[in-house]
């Protein structure tokens, strides 16, 4: 496992056992966004007490606490930062606070909050009428609200809450399932009717393509992570603390306040190596998006040569990323120089011009400030159709339709306006090979199809033969490819965690470090641990552990405290006749957490194991190889094959 390996999982199911290897083993229905409008929101319970003085600066927070509040009390640690501060006559800090089926503060879990830090502590100027805070209409009524009643010469916007990527929202609010799409956070905005100085988002995977595209012509500003956000969020007593010591600061040093900040709140901490930050000179935008669109058609005329989609699609998967098919968007670009280079350097530029400032862990170098959400890994037609939903991009959609070909069609309009990418010929190919044991490795030879070969990697389980029971160790690509032939390179080592073997599923490499999630149970919760290893450290170091929203496809990545329990979640599956019998999961042993805690790669212990080659063509095809028996036994591994 200890290799400068450059992958990304495609599609990685256990198909032999039939499970997922994340927790969210059990994939919960998407949040509802589209939710018919009412006058719910409109009601309050109690009238507002206005001041009357005009401000430099009015900051409306929209707090939707969700789980990350009703479990662990982030929030409220964040309100309790925010108080620190002596707010002058010309600085309004204004919050709506809702969404969580419990406060740690004292205000009232059925009501949306209305709220104004002055002399060091909150004042309620308002109770609704509780409504999803993952509506367009509740968002928009919180600005109109917050700029008539505080008004200001600037305002800035903080989004409070969960960045869900692949769903295109934010603000999840658990006692509604409900968040705000992208297109209804569009909506908002613009029924809002007002101009931001600065956005910010305080939640995941909002540094992207897709969000500057949302707030384009909203505001001047915008205030992202590429990547998740540990659970603490931003140091708001810190940049808060600058903005009122310094009234006449531009708009761009407390946008890099904002960052500084936060690269110093977690730079000692366990999730430390995995953060960024990033802002945005939205004045920036429009030529981005020109060179963009431009690169889009540039890709789409050149990929009907299977060798140039192939290259596009290595380039993707060996970039910087992130969550669920979100890759750093100069990481692509460079990567894919080959394939578009007639438009690479425009955009390169343009992102440069569009990043103001960036800031970036130990483990994420080639994070630029900027990713970009590209499904390519995702044959999930409501994933796709979801994407869409939002996507104003002809010509990437018409990708994703070729790359999909029979299994997802793009809508009608993208096949108006797009470069139309045509040769049917592509689809006419086979990946066929032979396979053996040869010099001790298991060794496939490719007949045909190696141009359209993605990703290989390899799986491994524990087989114990008499109960016909199969337990996955994990995923791996520590294999050579020489011309035409794959050889595997399994050593015989695996991770363990003091002295505890896991099962790890590497999700990410660049030349710095590899990332792993590894499926456990975290003080009692069933999880995913993350792992970095770093190659010039030589060493494995936890990042943290994802703190995951009620529907589980949104969560925050907390650091581990001295004391917390871990334990290992492997998936198993009795077999009979080849066929799963029976799926569960077995717990390894009970790690408690300490720092300096041991992490290695160890010889396995004796044994038998299965081993086989799992490999990803273009279009997101798997093709499997046979099953092989790897016997070890001290320092000696036999390879055999084996039919069950």
């Amino acid at each position: 496992m200890k290799k400068r390996i450059l992958f990304v999982v495609l599609a990685m199911v256990l198909v032999l056992c039939g499970c997922s290897m994340k927790k969210a083993y059990k994939k919960a229905a998407p949040p509802d966004m589209d939710i018919t409008e009412d006058d719910t929101t409109g009601n309050p319970v109690k009238e507002p007490e206005i001041p009357g003085n005009k401000a430099d600066w009015t900051i409306l927070m929209y707090v939707c606490g969700s789980d990350l509040e009703s479990e662990d009390g982030f929030a409220t640690d964040n309100f309790n930062e925010i108080k620190k501060i002596d707010f002058p006559d010309n600085i309004n800090l204004v919050v709506e606070a809702g969404g969580t089926k419990k406060w740690h503060n004292g205000l009232d879990d059925n009501k949306l909050t209305r709220m104004v830090c002055k002399g060091n502590d909150w004042s309620v100027v308002g109770e609704l009428k509780n409504a999803s805070m993952g509506r367009t209409k509740t968002l928009s009524d919180f600005i109109k609200w917050g700029t008539k009643e505080y008004p200001a010469d600037k305002y800035f916007l903080i989004i409070w809450n969960h960045g869900l990527i692949d769903f295109g929202g934010v603000a999840y609010d658990e006692n509604y399932n409900d968040a705000i799409s992208y297109t209804e956070l569009g909506d908002a905005l613009d029924k809002a009717g007002t101009k931001f100085e600065m956005i910010g988002f305080d939640c995941c995977y909002c540094a992207n393509y897709e969000m500057a595209d949302t707030v384009n012509g909203y505001c001047n500003y915008l205030v992202a992570s590429e990547d998740m956000i540990p659970a603490g969020g931003w140091d708001y007593e810190n940049w808060l603390g600058y903005l009122v010591n310094k009234s006449d600061v531009s708009s761009e040093d407390i946008g890099r306040k904002i960052c500084d900040e936060y690269i110093k709140r977690y730079k000692y901490s366990t999730t430390g190596r995995l953060i960024t930050m990033s802002l945005c000179d939205m004045g920036k935008y429009d030529k981005l998006n020109d060179n963009f669109e431009k690169m889009s058609k540039e890709i789409n005329k050149n990929v009907s040569d299977v060798n140039k989609l192939n290259d596009f699609i290595a380039a993707v998967n060996t970039s910087e990323t992130y969550e669920d098919d979100t890759f750093d968007l100069k990481s692509v670009v460079n990567n894919a120089k080959k394939v578009i280079p007639e438009t690479y350097k425009a955009v390169s530029n343009a992102l440069d011009d569009f990043v103001a400032y960036n800031v970036k862990g130990r483990s994420r170098t080639d994070s630029n400030g900027v990713a970009v959400y590209l499904p390519i890994n995702d044959e999930d037609e409501s994933t796709l159709d979801r994407y869409a939903e939002w996507s104003k991009n002809a010509s990437m959609l018409q990708l994703l339709a070729y790359i999909y070909k029979d299994n997802w069609t793009a809508p009608e309009w993208a096949y108006e306006n797009g470069n139309e990418i045509i040769n049917d010929d592509i689809y006419n190919y086979e990946i066929l090979f032979d396979e053996d044991i040869k010099d001790g490795y298991v060794t496939l030879d490719v007949k045909s199809g190696m141009d359209y070969i993605a990703d290989v990697q390899f799986e491994l389980y524990l087989y114990d033969k008499e109960y016909s029971e199969i337990t996955l160790l994990g995923y791996d690509n520590n294999t050579q490819i020489q011309d035409n032939r794959i050889i595997d390179n399994f050593g015989g080592y695996w991770l363990t965690i003091d002295g505890y073997y896991c099962s790890a599923q590497l999700v990410n490499s660049n030349d710095d470090s590899n990332i792993y999630i590894i499926p456990v149970k975290y003080n009692g919760i069933e999880t995913e641990l993350c792992m970095v290893y770093s190659f010039d450290d030589d060493e494995y170091t936890i990042a943290g552990v994802y703190s995951y929203s009620q529907n589980e496809e949104s969560s925050r990545l907390l650091d581990l405290k001295e004391g917390d329990e871990i334990i290992p979640i492997f998936m198993c599956s009795k077999i009979t006749d080849g066929e799963d019998e029976e799926t569960y999961t077995y717990e390894g042993g009970t790690i408690e957490y300490k720092e300096g805690i041991n992490i290695e790669e160890v010889s396995l212990f004796d044994g038998e194991y299965l081993f086989r080659f799992d490999i990803t063509d273009v279009f997101g095809e798997h093709y499997y190889s046979k099953l092989y028996l790897v016997e070890i036994e001290g320092e000696d591994i036999y390879l055999s094959l084996i039919h069950i």
